[in-house]
Parts: C-alpha cells; sequence; structure tokens
C-alpha cells in the first residue's frame, strides 16, 4: 500500500473517532470511497502495477529514473542471487556425495578421553 494510501485510511479513522461514531452520508460515502480505493490496491495485477509504475516514471527527470533504474537492478540481483543460493542448497542437500559419512563407524569412545569434563550446575 502506498503512502498516499495509508495517510487517507489514517486521516478516515481520525475523522470517524473524532464524531462519535455518528456517521452522516457524507462520511459513510468517504469511507465507501476509501474502501473502494484499498480494493483497487490489493487487486492489482504485475500488469498493472508496471503499467503505473511506468506512468508514474515518465513525469520523473531523467536523474531520478537513472535512480530507480540503479534500485531495481539491485533488487533484481538480489533475487537472482537468492534464487541461486536456494538451488545450491538444494543441490548439496539432496546429493549423495557424503552419504557415506552415514554409515562410518565411530573411530572414538568414551573410554578414548583422557578427561570427562562435566558441568557444574551454578546455583
Amino acid at each position: 500500500m502506498t503512502g498516499i494510501g495509508l495517510c487517507r485510511i489514517f486521516i478516515l479513522r481520525r475523522r470517524l473517532l473524532s464524531s462519535k461514531f455518528q456517521i452522516t452520508n457524507a462520511k459513510f460515502q468517504e469511507l465507501r470511497q476509501l474502501l473502494i480505493f484499498v480494493i483497487k490496491l490489493f487487486k492489482m495485477t504485475k500488469e498493472a502495477l508496471i503499467q503505473k509504475t511506468l506512468k508514474r516514471l515518465s513525469d520523473l527527470p531523467k536523474d531520478k529514473v537513472n535512480e530507480v533504474l540503479d534500485f531495481a537492478d539491485f533488487i533484481a540481483k538480489r533475487y537472482e542471487e537468492n534464487i541461486l543460493q536456494k538451488g545450491i542448497i538444494s543441490l548439496v542437500t539432496d546429493s549423495k556425495s557424503y552419504g557415506f559419512l552415514n554409515n562410518e563407524e565411530d573411530l572414538y569412545t568414551v573410554n578414548d578421553l583422557k578427561e570427562i569434563y562435566k558441568l557444574r550446575k551454578e546455583i
């Protein structure tokens, strides 16, 4: 949700609470418009968000558009790195390369220890 949308919600909330819950027709209409606005925000598809972003970018000066592009590149790189990292983790966890260690016999036992440390309970 955008900052403007949140601001509208908080303003309306303050107005409704200050009226001691007496909702007039005008306040009801304002509340209805706000709810429609919030529903539209949550129903936006990816394509609609891209179109809205492009429209907003066309109003910005070139240096600000470059900042947005740099930020988008940063987010895309971070997303690709996360996908790569998850792929590597799944390859390692599903791999049988170190499976031989599961069947390895124990080389040492407690009897092989020279000193055994016991945890003291502190009061």
